[in-house]
């Protein structure tokens, strides 16, 4: 039982999109509107992409990032924080965070396809070779 676990949540991390996929069919299934549950999904597997990314790298080309990853989102948040502070008249921090968590899934989407497309490239080279 514990295997099968360990099991479904491999396969979480490295495929979070299986995740989106669900959340967004369920609650678009409980009649929220579209355009919350692709919200709500995307906040969820944000968290699922950054353990990802990680876990992708170190069973597609076993290079550990390690904590890379975690310091690379705090490094964005901090920006993107400075700049809102510098441009802004009031810093309203719910929506500072709402607008960083969600530029940490577009850009931890970017890195995961980026991978993804890295490796499909090398393993079609050395298909090849």
């Amino acid at each position: 039982m514990v295997s099968i676990l360990l099991w479904i949540g491999d396969i979480c991390l490295i495929c979070p999109w299986i995740i989106w996929g669900i959340l967004f069919v369920v609650l678009k299934k409980i009649k929220h509107t579209k355009q919350f549950a692709f919200h709500f999904a995307s906040d969820i597997t944000t968290i699922f992409l950054l353990f990802a990314i990680r876990k992708i790298m170190l069973t597609l080309f076993t290079i550990d990032l390690g904590l890379l990853v975690w310091i690379a989102a705090v490094i964005l948040a901090i920006c993107m924080l400075v700049y809102e502070w510098k441009t802004k008249d009031e810093l309203e921090l719910k929506k500072v965070l709402k607008k960083i968590w969600r530029i940490l899934f577009v850009a931890s989407t970017i890195i995961y396809i980026g991978i993804v497309l890295a490796f499909c490239i090398i393993w079609i080279v050395d298909l090849f070779n």
